[in-house]
């Protein structure tokens, strides 16, 4: 592993104590979302933004696995409860650019897609490098608890579902 910025080294430090346990589960994760009372993951700024009627930009060149927060919850769960040991990705069954599921995350809730722009990382002036490849490959989850996380259109029904009225 190569981490580009400090929040990626300390991951790496973490998990290699982590890994120096004899029993230990390494849940690695992207683009988790799914409703947050600080209102700071991606789908709830995105929804938040597009209800105001205000333009939301996202990065062009970024892939990611998108993760529901409560699926992934229950699924590091049973991974626990099995005894599991070692390193899983677990993530949804698809991934896509970040755009993308912007895109997906908009028609969801009926919001306008027409707000989003597009643009490549390099130029969101972000303080700190993000990776662009951050898609991850859940066979080996699957074949563990013998399923995947929902696929991102479900996730986003069911985070639907369960909005509640402000």
């Amino acid at each position: 592993m190569r981490p580009i910025n400090e929040y990626g080294r300390q991951k790496v430090t973490i998990e290699a104590i982590a890994r120096a346990l004899p029993r230990h589960v390494v849940c690695r994760t992207s683009g988790v979302f799914g409703w947050d009372g600080e209102r700071k993951n991606f789908a709830c700024q995105l929804i938040d933004h597009l209800r105001a009627g205000n333009r939301f930009v996202v990065p062009s060149d970024q892939v990611i696995t998108a993760t529901y927060a409560p699926s992934l919850a229950a699924a590091v769960r049973e991974l626990v409860d099995a005894g599991y040991v070692g390193v899983v990705h677990v993530a949804g069954p698809r991934i896509l650019r970040r755009a993308d599921l912007a895109r997906l995350v908009a028609r969801s809730f009926g919001l306008d897609v027409t707000l989003i722009d597009e643009r490549a990382t390099a130029e969101l002036g972000y303080v700190a490098p993000r990776p662009l490849n951050a898609g991850l490959k859940t066979e080996r989850l699957r074949s563990v608890i013998g399923r995947g996380l929902e696929d991102p259109s479900s996730a986003l029904a069911l985070m639907r579902a369960s909005e509640t009225p402000t």
